[in-house]
């Protein structure tokens, strides 16, 4: 492991595919954030309307 190589295809192919798996979760995870957030939003402002 101490040596360094540069990085063939197969490293750098691993590396995106890391990266895109990383960038989908991500943009899943803040997609149902915002879900969650905007149904907070509504309980919210519908609690508020109806006393």
């Amino acid at each position: 492991m101490g040596t360094h190589f540069p990085p063939t295809d197969l490293d750098l192919g691993f590396s995106i595919r890391y990266k895109i798996q990383v960038l989908e979760f991500y943009m899943k995870f803040t997609r149902s954030l915002r879900q969650v957030i905007l149904l907070f939003v509504i309980s919210c402002l519908l609690a508020v309307a109806i006393p």
